[in-house]
């Protein structure tokens, strides 16, 4: 158990480090607002993303959507999830994350320019994380395979492996990209990618939201890499998280709305890594305690949760996103607050669950070690705004981070060149 708790509290410490690659498409805005014209609108709409937060997104550097394509030279690669459609059951849980393993077959070492997730059904698909596996992870991912004749296995947070390489934690994965609602088409602008040595796998996490209805699922994934002996600047991602601690209406004291009572069933889910040590570790990551967000929160309307963390050596910044679930309002991210150099990196003052796509920063932003990162959210958790599952609202309840429709996270991704120590 004592390694299992260093994996976790590494992981955690490390999340500022790991690589993910989060989609989105369009041209880089010279406008630090974005307002869309009505043939941007159109395309945006012709892509099957809303607009969003399109029209809410405000930064202090130029931000906007990447247009990018696949270079000519590039070779893309059509990854099948399954061989035959797959049906996630729902018998413990409306809430299903199954792993499934896609098998590249890189010759060499490659430069990813590009991922395109395509959900095969989207009434059911929440999201979708894919995983960079490492050769030497590889024969435990096959063996895993094996055991279900080669329909992937139920997992939640990541593969399951174990790793001695930090930047991978305890999911055992590097996130190579993720589909969520509102992602695009999933190209780099040029210059940049995601290396993936010879012999790596791709492990492919779906959750299956059930609550409006079963069905099966065949989704597709498109890889794209660089021509051989192509130049490119690697990027990874840097994860800035707060911690989740959100209190019920003050006048709500059910069992559902302590904390206790949302760990219980967090650990019976998920287990003890995801749903106790990971946001205990985020707590003390944040020199934070669950005492400081049980305080008395009003009608729970606007329940803040933030945390600053460090930049530990020089790097890059090429995009930003977040990553809400149905309780947020907003999110904003920013560079060094409080000081006469704070700037805001990013701010939707408006949440919109249906669209999450990320943004480029048209010139990329220089940090340096020591730098401060702040990460913001604000949830509302009244009883007015509790999601309706079918045609029942739901009740308050104390809500932590996890990966269910109903839990929430705190999430800043940043895609990022990263000089090593």
């Amino acid at each position: 158990m004592k390694k299992v708790q260093q994996q976790i509290w590494r992981w955690v410490r490390g999340l500022s480090v790991t690589a993910l690659v989060v989609t989105g498409v369009a041209f880089l805005l010279q406008s630090s607002q974005i307002n869309l014209n009505l043939e941007a609108a159109r395309i945006a709409q012709d892509h099957h993303r809303g607009q969003g937060q399109f029209g809410t997104a405000v930064s202090d550097f130029p931000i906007g959507l990447s247009n990018a394509y696949a270079a000519s030279d590039d070779e893309t690669i059509n990854l099948e999830v399954s061989d035959a459609p797959f049906t996630p059951d729902n018998s413990k849980s409306n809430d299903v994350y199954h792993c499934f393993v896609l098998k590249p077959d890189f010759k060499r070492d490659v430069m990813v320019t590009g991922v395109e997730i395509i959900p095969g059904n989207r009434k059911i698909v929440h999201h979708a994380i894919l995983y960079k596996i490492e050769p030497n992870q590889v024969p435990a991912v096959l063996a895993q395979d094996k055991a279900t004749n080669g329909k992937g296995w139920d997992c939640f947070g990541g593969p399951g492996l174990m790793s001695d390489n930090p930047q991978n934690g305890a999911a055992g994965g590097n996130w190579l990209s993720v589909w969520v609602p509102g992602a695009g088409d999933g190209h780099f602008p040029d210059g940049i990618g995601n290396p993936m040595p010879k012999g790596s796998l791709i492990v492919m996490e779906v959750h299956y939201n059930l609550n409006n209805g079963l069905g099966s699922d065949r989704s597709m994934v498109k890889v794209n890499i660089a021509a051989e002996g192509k130049q490119l600047t690697p990027i990874q991602s840097m994860l800035q998280f707060a911690p989740v601690e959100i209190a019920c209406p003050d006048t709500i004291k059910t069992v559902a709305c302590t904390r206790e009572n949302t760990l219980r069933e967090n650990v019976a889910r998920a287990g003890v890594l995801a749903g106790s040590f990971l946001p205990n570790g985020m707590l003390q990551t944040c020199g934070q305690t669950a005492a400081q967000y049980q305080k008395g929160v009003g009608d729970a309307s606007k329940v803040v949760n933030s945390c600053d963390q460090r930049v530990r050596t020089d790097t890059t910044l090429y995009s930003i996103g977040g990553h809400m679930h149905l309780l947020a309002k907003s999110i904003k991210i920013e560079l060094n607050p409080d000081t006469n150099d704070a700037k805001i990196l990013i701010d939707i003052p408006k949440w919109d669950y249906h669209w999450q796509g990320n943004y480029w920063f048209r010139t990329p932003v220089a940090l340096k070690p020591n730098d401060v990162i702040r990460t913001t959210c604000v949830f509302d958790n009244s009883v007015e705004n509790q999601p309706i599952i079918g045609d029942v609202q739901t009740t308050p309840k104390y809500v932590m981070w996890a990966e269910a429709t109903t839990d929430e996270m705190c999430l800043g991704i940043l895609m990022a060149n990263v000089k090593k120590d």
